[in-house]
């Protein structure tokens, strides 16, 4: 994890306005967002010098950036020092939430299910339709040979594809929202052509021996492209959270405390954060 700010260009001096005064709107409701500033194509260039194509931008210091990989592989090795157990293996529910497993069924106080865009079949059984689908991403890393200071921000240029300068000398291109490729993984070399060619319009240096991999995932969303999560319509011991879309990086931490919280306390105030959990948990018919 990296606090190196976040810089997020628009073409149009309109669009750029509106955006920075966004920003400043939203930071009396989140001060995390930190320092908010307006760029100049020259000062966004100064802050990330890959760039040779720079557009002005707005700044905001409390961005950050994040490898998901080496997130996730630390928070299960804290939490094994905190005494979870963990099990691998695939589950399911049965017509009344019994968690069926291999090893036969399993009993516990509370279920938190928190599988992305497998939530759908998950709750079948349950006669729950969910409303979630998988969403493919794809994304492309490089390896360039010149390096730069931990400091180098993010950029988010207009589009869906974001620019990642990682410490040294990694650089991350992506990622991709393709709606209709249900659950698969397989790389599309079409794809990443494409990715390639977004990260050139930014950077007309790079080359594509230069991508050392390319990242396959499947997010979940909704209709809304909104998160939803919390305890399912009376059963209040089943706890789902899903629908994040490309946004589970910055909210799942959230999310997962919010429902740590509630199975301790059994008290929540999480209703401004969304919509009834009854929009995307509906009976089947």
């Amino acid at each position: 994890y990296q606090q190196a700010g976040t810089i997020v260009t628009r073409a149009d001096p309109d669009d750029l306005q509106a955006l920075y005064d966004l920003a400043l709107k939203r930071r009396q409701a989140a001060p995390q967002m930190g320092t908010i500033e307006k760029l100049t194509a020259e000062e966004v260039q100064e802050r990330i010098p890959l760039l040779t194509a720079p557009q002005p931008g707005v700044f905001v210091s409390g961005g950050a950036r994040v490898d998901g990989d080496k997130f996730a592989h630390n928070l299960l090795k804290y939490a094994e020092k905190r005494n979870l157990v963990r099990h691998k293996g695939k589950v399911r529910l049965g017509d009344q939430g019994q968690l069926l497993t291999v090893n036969g069924q399993q009993s516990y106080d509370t279920l938190i299910l928190a599988v992305g865009a497998w939530l759908k079949p998950l709750l079948l059984p349950m006669k729950i339709v969910a409303d979630v689908r998988p969403q493919k991403g794809q994304l492309i890393e490089m390896q360039l040979p010149e390096t730069w200071a931990d400091d180098v921000p993010v950029l988010m240029p207009e589009g869906e594809r974001d620019f990642i300068p990682f410490t040294r000398s990694k650089l991350v291109v992506g990622a991709t929202h393709e709606n209709d490729q249900g659950y698969d993984l397989q790389v599309s070399s079409l794809v990443e052509d494409d990715l390639f060619a977004s990260g050139l319009k930014l950077d007309a240096n790079l080359t594509k021996d230069q991508i050392t991999q390319v990242k396959v995932g499947t997010r979940a969303y909704t209709r809304d492209f909104a998160p939803f999560f919390g305890p399912i319509p009376d059963n209040p011991h089943i706890l789902v959270a899903s629908g994040l879309g490309s946004s589970g990086l910055t909210t799942g931490p959230m999310i997962g405390k919010l429902l740590a919280d509630y199975v301790q306390t059994g008290a929540h105030d999480w209703d401004q954060y969304q919509r009834s959990i009854e929009t995307y948990l509906a009976p089947a018919d």
